[in-house]
């Protein structure tokens, strides 16, 4: 595919003055400054999960005994560490509940012999052998899921002159920014993961040949899409909206409660994506969503106006902010019903970390307890 030269400009120069209004230093290259600092992060990263990793102590007589499961898991679930941040790369941190973590049919397999034992086969395969990506890509998603993050993170893990991993929301703005022709969101497969790894290809080629860059890596290429549309860099409260030729045609204000109705919205089409096995589209009415993204956004908005910002669970005030927030008080759709459908009588928006704990207990009985906990220790 082709980058638009003049938009690429255009867009280079607005990395370049959001880096220099951040950081009052011009951008220079990936590997200082303010983009080092922010993006330098990914190959120590990197080094430290095969650290983890360990594969070459792997042999086909460790298949099926967990050694493997656990060390893929370790390589995962890279917590902060010596003032090194932690694997931001997949959502492995148990905030909205098991089944939202990217890797949960990872540790679910801990205690599944059968799916151990194909997991730590596939792993075998993939970091000791000489793999078909391809074929290996498609039989982990059989086994995981279409977890975009984590199949990326893999194959990084693997090959990073090769392969980078995936934040399908980000890169999609990025690629539309850039004029690119490419979705990642909700379309995981390795065709689509080939089609995003040759647009970083063509980003890299432009950031050499148009803005004038030397030993232009895959990971820059990565690392400016996403300082492209890092929110920590945009106006304040400000996000520009490119016309069909990249000139920045007109403004919108998005304030914190915008910012957090869209994730939440991404993380139902991701749950409801990986409990069907189908392709959410925003267009189209599926039986166990109920709604339409725009029905979504609306309902979820009268949600949060009607609880008033709190939390239905515990009445805790939700952080709206868009930055300086705390995690665990994101705002969090939680099904009252936890086996029913995501149906417009059935959601309450919760706190991240109330969300965690509630899992799959029933709403009644979750909030009987939450009541235990409020009562004076000498209420008995």
């Amino acid at each position: 595919m082709a980058i638009n030269a003049e938009i690429f400009q255009d867009q280079f120069a607005i990395f370049k003055e959001r880096i220099l209004r951040k950081s009052k230093l011009p951008f220079t290259s990936f590997r200082e400054g303010l983009a080092g600092e922010w993006e330098g992060y990914k190959l120590p990263l990197r080094e430290n999960a095969l650290s983890r990793l360990a594969s070459s102590s792997w042999s086909q007589t460790s298949v099926g005994r967990g050694q493997i499961l656990r060390r893929l898991i370790s390589a995962i679930e890279i917590p902060e560490e010596g003032g090194a941040p932690p694997n931001n790369l997949v959502r492995w941190p148990n905030e909205y509940g098991h089944r939202n973590r990217s890797h949960f049919v990872l540790l679910d397999a801990m205690d599944d012999p059968d799916e151990r034992r194909r997991i730590e086969q596939w792993a075998l395969e993939f970091y000791r052998g000489e793999p078909e990506y391809g074929r290996l890509f498609e039989e982990m998603r059989a086994l995981a899921g279409s977890r975009y993050d984590l199949l990326a993170y893999l194959f990084f893990l693997r090959d990073p002159d090769q392969f980078m991993p995936i934040g399908s929301q980000t890169f999609d703005r990025a690629f539309d920014a850039l004029g690119i022709r490419v979705r990642t969101a909700w379309q995981c497969s390795w065709e689509n993961y080939q089609r995003y790894i040759a647009a970083l290809h063509d980003i890299g080629a432009a950031l050499t040949d148009i803005a004038g860059l030397s030993d232009v890596r895959l990971v820059d290429a990565h690392s400016f899409c996403w300082l492209l549309v890092r929110p920590e860099l945009e106006r304040p409260d400000v996000l520009l909206v490119n016309s069909p030729k990249g000139k920045a045609s007109n403004a919108k204000i998005y304030g914190g409660e915008d910012v957090a109705i869209r994730r939440m919205i991404d993380s139902i089409a991701n749950t409801v994506k990986h409990a069907t096995g189908q392709k959410v589209e925003v267009t189209k009415k599926l039986k166990e969503l109920g709604l339409t993204y725009d029905e979504l956004d609306a309902h979820l908005r009268k949600l949060m106006e009607k609880q008033k910002g709190r939390c239905a669970l515990t009445g805790i005030k939700l952080d709206l902010r868009k930055e300086g927030f705390d995690r665990k008080l994101w705002p969090s759709p939680d099904r009252i019903d936890s086996n029913g459908h995501y149906t417009s009588g059935n959601l309450q928006v919760v706190c991240a970390f109330v969300n965690g704990w509630k899992g799959a207990t029933p709403d009644e009985e979750f909030r009987r307890l939450l009541g235990l906990v409020r009562r004076p220790v000498d209420a008995d």
